[in-house]
């Protein structure tokens, strides 16, 4: 639910989501695992993007939310997936984004708060990718 909100977000501003909860092992760059929520390119940038949900009055950050493993791991994917994907395709700008999903309670169940996503760009920094 958090992740289909945040791939619509990411639709709209013009992406193309490319991956969605990929995941690797072994890799080399921290010698261990990679995941990440979603992948997504619009030509010229391929982000990288944490979701987390959380029950809105809970105060979602999507900064604060990630812990310092889920942080080597996002890196691990894109170190990966970027080798076997985007290798061949020329000079892209990587970028690792986070996105905090307000879900509000109801009768039935959670919905999103589309409008109090919050998404920040370039959480861990960018590097140019040759």
């Amino acid at each position: 639910m958090c992740e289909d909100a945040v791939c619509r977000l990411l639709r709209g501003t013009g992406f193309r989501v490319v991956s969605r909860n990929f995941i690797c092992r072994d890799n080399s760059v921290y010698n261990g695992n990679g995941e990440v929520d979603i992948i997504a390119d619009d030509g010229e940038t391929i982000v990288f993007v944490e979701v987390k949900g959380r029950e809105s009055g809970r105060g979602v950050r999507a900064v604060t939310e990630v812990t310092d493993a889920q942080a080597r791991r996002i890196i691990n994917a894109a170190d990966v997936f970027t080798t076997r994907y985007f290798s061949e395709r020329g000079e892209r700008v990587i970028r690792i984004d986070a996105a905090g999903v307000p879900l509000v309670r109801r009768k039935n169940g959670y919905t999103v708060d589309f409008d109090g996503i919050e998404y920040i760009e370039n959480v861990y920094g960018f590097y140019e990718m040759e």
